[in-house]
This record gives C-alpha cells, structure tokens and sequence, in this order.
C-alpha cells in the first residue's frame, strides 16, 4: 500500500474544486428546436403533424421545457383513405402516429 496516502490526498485536495464546479454551476434552461415541416395530410384523420426536438436539456437545477413536442391541426387531404374491395363505402378509419391510412371494413360481406 505504499504510496496510498499520496493517492487519498490528491483526490481530496482536488475534491473541492469539483465540488464547487458542480454546485455552482449556472442552471441550464430547456430551449426547444424549431418545428419541422407539416406533415402529409391524414385523409382518415384529415389531420396533419409535425414536431420539434429540445436542443439543450435542463442542467443544474434549470427550468425543463414547457410546451408540447409535437402540434397537430386539421387539413384537407389531397387524397382520400383508400378502400377495400367489395365494401363500397361502408368502411371506418384508423390512424396511428405515423401518417398512413389503416381502413377495416364494417360490413357484413367477406372482404
């Protein structure tokens, strides 16, 4: 263990000046990125999305982002969610987060 009290020192000596860095570093607030573009119109949802990401993240007891990531407004869709064959028009849309039409049929006649 020769030596091992030099080693224990040194980090104690340097200990403070850690410290104090740490502790008295400036907060760091939470700032958002620009929005990107709008997405495709949702011709199910006739909806459309688009995002933004948060460019520096709270440190040192800064304020966290307020607001919301992502913004969603109604829109005319250029195109219409698609149909499956032999349902005419009896069929019911859904839509995840991802832009694209998912139509079930609701009738009663084998798809």
């Amino acid at each position: 263990m020769k030596g091992w009290g030099k080693v224990t020192l040194a980090y104690l000596l340097l200990l403070p000046s850690l410290l104090l860095e740490v502790c008295c570093a400036e907060p760091v607030q939470c700032q958002w990125g620009a929005y990107g573009d709008w997405s495709e119109c949702d011709g199910c949802t006739k909806t459309q999305r688009r995002t933004r990401p948060i460019v520096t993240y709270a440190q040192f007891g800064g304020a966290p982002c307020s607001g919301e990531s992502t913004q969603t407004q109604g829109c005319t869709p250029k195109r219409g969610c698609p149909l499956e064959e032999g349902c005419g028009d009896r069929f019911q849309c859904s839509s995840g987060t991802a832009a694209v039409c998912v139509c079930v049929c609701v009738c009663v006649c084998v798809c």
